[in-house]
């Protein structure tokens, strides 16, 4: 590899041995140096002085030359540390966006389902009056539409409590986080999902800590133009495993806080 420069000593650009054996002539003119720019320097305007290359740029010119590039990379590993975060308080491998945020809403109306019918003593059944008729709020049109929505995930409980979810697995698993399994095969269901879906936004909540943490610093950092500190940043994020426990969070957040 070998740079390029102009007469003044600024560069132009690095080229491979290859690239100058097949297109290079000595008609062209070009100046070549054996100190070889470094891309990782980052310098908006790299200029040779006395074989040491500086930033001849002035920081006006490197603040806007760089901050809409450290804005796309501050989004971007946000947007990574986001998806890692709903994805491990769900306990999922899958790390598609659109499919986190799907389940994460089916879920939500899981537990909206079971906080609302746990303490009604309700039994299952398809008759959607019966159902409406727990919903004390809202017009007549309104608990038409939160009835079928009720009843429709109410389905999807039983169909998964008969065919995963025993009674006698869900009394283990209670009793394993400290439940007491109480009323019939389906409330214990519904406290299997009420509890499960606490955990996971409580899980959830404190890794946006370190995400919000991120996000602020980082935009202070690039008001400011430390780029260094953000160069560090990002390169914590990028280091964070596909599934996060909340001791790695607090590891990667102690990270940030020591740039």
């Amino acid at each position: 590899m070998r740079t390029r420069i102009d007469n003044k000593g600024y560069w132009i650009q690095n080229y491979s041995d290859a690239y100058i054996e097949n297109y290079y002539s000595s008609d062209n003119n070009w100046i070549f140096t054996k100190n070889e720019y470094d891309s990782d320097l980052q310098y908006v305007k790299p200029k040779l002085v006395n074989n040491i290359w500086i930033e001849e740029a002035t920081q006006e010119e490197v603040k806007a030359n760089k901050t809409p590039r450290y804005k796309d990379s501050i989004e971007n590993a946000f947007s990574y540390l986001y998806t890692r975060a709903l994805a491990s308080s769900m306990n999922k491998s899958n790390l598609n966006r659109e499919f986190l945020e799907a389940q994460k809403e089916a879920y939500k109306k899981k537990f909206d389902v079971s906080s609302h019918f746990l303490n009604t003593g309700y039994v299952f059944s398809d008759d959607i009056s019966l159902v409406k008729s727990t919903i004390t709020t809202g017009t007549d049109d309104e608990k038409n539409v939160l009835a079928k929505t009720y009843l429709s995930t109410l389905k999807i409980l039983k169909d998964e409590m008969d065919t995963e979810f025993s009674e006698v697995y869900l009394n283990n698993v209670l009793n394993s986080y400290g439940i007491i399994p109480t009323g019939t095969h389906f409330n214990k269901m519904f406290q299997l999902v009420i509890f499960k879906f606490k955990s996971g936004s409580e899980l959830f909540d404190d890794f946006f800590q370190f995400i919000e943490v991120f996000r602020t610093k980082s935009l202070t950092w690039l008001d400011g133009g430390f780029w260094g500190k953000l160069d560090g940043a990002i390169a914590i994020v990028k280091g964070a495993p596909n599934s996060l426990t909340l001791t790695e969070a607090e590891t990667l957040y102690n990270q940030f806080n020591s740039l």
